[in-house]
């Protein structure tokens, strides 16, 4: 499978879209988006561990892991990395594995950024 780079969304976190998410309860919102950002380095050293010891089934666990708590808040760019990722992980597809790795872990740090501003 084939990733087309220009397909993904350019936007890391949403506000707007999280609010809806909590039907406007701005204060869970914020607790949750902080709670991400504060697990978000603990997340990509295992995500990177599972990575570079290439334990797929591993790195599939931490995709999905993260891909649930996405689900709470709107992190368009990640959550279409990961569902990629994890695509191309459970079809034993390693072709992109690397490549959307990487963008999924740059995409991670700015995520953490925004969240931290």
């Amino acid at each position: 499978m084939s990733i087309d780079l220009t397909q993904l969304p350019n936007t890391e976190f949403d506000w707007p879209q999280t609010l809806k998410i909590h039907r406007g309860n701005e204060m869970l919102a914020s607790q949750l988006s902080h709670m991400l950002q504060e697990q978000l380095p603990e997340f990509q050293d295992s995500f990177s561990l599972a990575y570079n010891n290439q334990d797929w089934v591993a790195l599939a666990q931490q995709v999905h892991k993260l891909r649930g708590g996405l689900c709470y808040l709107s992190a368009p760019r990640l959550n279409q990395l990961l569902k990629h990722l994890e695509t191309d992980i459970l079809a034993n597809q390693t072709d992109n594995i690397e490549d959307l790795y990487t963008l999924a872990l740059t995409s991670m740090s700015r995520l953490r950024d925004v969240l931290s501003a």
